[in-house]
């Protein structure tokens, strides 16, 4: 049984997809300032090659912003504290091994 599985070929990014993906990030420093100077230099346009293929989560759900769409709760009741009260003399690596005193 020698089936042969159909290999899912990467889809390059149309030159609109790039040119949208310029956009986003020309502002920053060390960016060309046109669109065709930054797909000459082979770090940046693979940067944006990597960019249109593959967005930011931002970016393909639409959020601009990474706020919480809802308020967090607040909460009204005191902190527990991180261990509950021990007794005195209690030993808790003792008692987990299950060592007793005779």
């Amino acid at each position: 049984m020698n089936a042969r599985v159909p290999v899912a070929r990467p889809i390059d990014p149309t030159e609109i997809e790039l040119r949208a993906v310029w956009m986003t990030v020309r502002g920053r420093p060390g960016w060309p300032a046109t669109f065709e100077e930054a797909m000459r230099d082979p770090i940046q346009s693979r940067l944006l090659v990597l960019n249109a293929k593959h967005p930011p989560k931002a970016v393909r759900s639409g959020r601009t912003t990474s706020a919480p769409s809802m308020p967090l709760p607040r909460s009204t009741t005191r902190a527990l504290p991180m261990h509950a009260a021990v007794p005195a003399g209690l030993d808790r690596k003792r008692a987990a091994a299950g060592d007793r005193d005779d």
